[in-house]
């Protein structure tokens, strides 16, 4: 029979993913590991949208964890290079859960709605100066960490050559 040291701590999560009627805990274990020392701290990427929406299945203690959160749906590009806001309100929303802790937060800029010719294509070969502008304005003027560009996926080897 194993003996292992007696671990306290503060708190404990347990979650339960699915079920159908009343829950039933048979076993629970909790292991003390070993702490090892890193050159670099170890980085955790979350993606999270609306946050309102979800703020119920969001606990706000999983920032004492993740480092980098990839605010997935933050808005999109106009046709022009022009960052159309879409969830300002969102993104106040996820930076109160997130409180006084260091979390990186990463805008997801999404291309161009595909009416009139519109692309993420013809943004950056027609657009770029006025996109990259409009992405350090705004990664500036919200006070976060930079942006990620959704682009799936270049259509043919043009756009991956751009």
């Amino acid at each position: 029979m194993s003996t292992f040291y007696a671990v306290s701590t503060q708190k404990l999560k347990i979650v339960i993913d699915d079920f159908k009627n009343r829950a039933k805990i048979n076993d629970i274990k909790v292991y003390n590991l070993e702490q090892r020392e890193r050159e670099k701290p170890l980085r955790v990427t979350s993606y999270i949208t609306h946050p309102s929406k979800k703020a119920g299945n969001i606990d706000p203690d999983c920032f004492d964890v993740i480092t980098d959160v990839q605010f997935i749906a933050y808005g999109r590009f106009d046709n022009e290079g022009n960052v159309e806001e879409r969830a300002d309100e969102e993104l106040d929303i996820l930076k109160h859960m997130i409180g006084g802790r260091d979390v990186n937060i990463l805008l997801t800029i999404f291309g161009p709605r595909n009416e009139n010719g519109a692309s993420m294509y013809n943004v950056l070969k027609n657009h770029m100066d006025s996109a990259v502008n409009n992405v350090v304005e705004r990664v500036l003027s919200l006070n976060v960490g930079g942006a990620d560009f959704d682009w799936e996926y270049p259509a043919n080897q043009k756009e991956w050559d751009l």
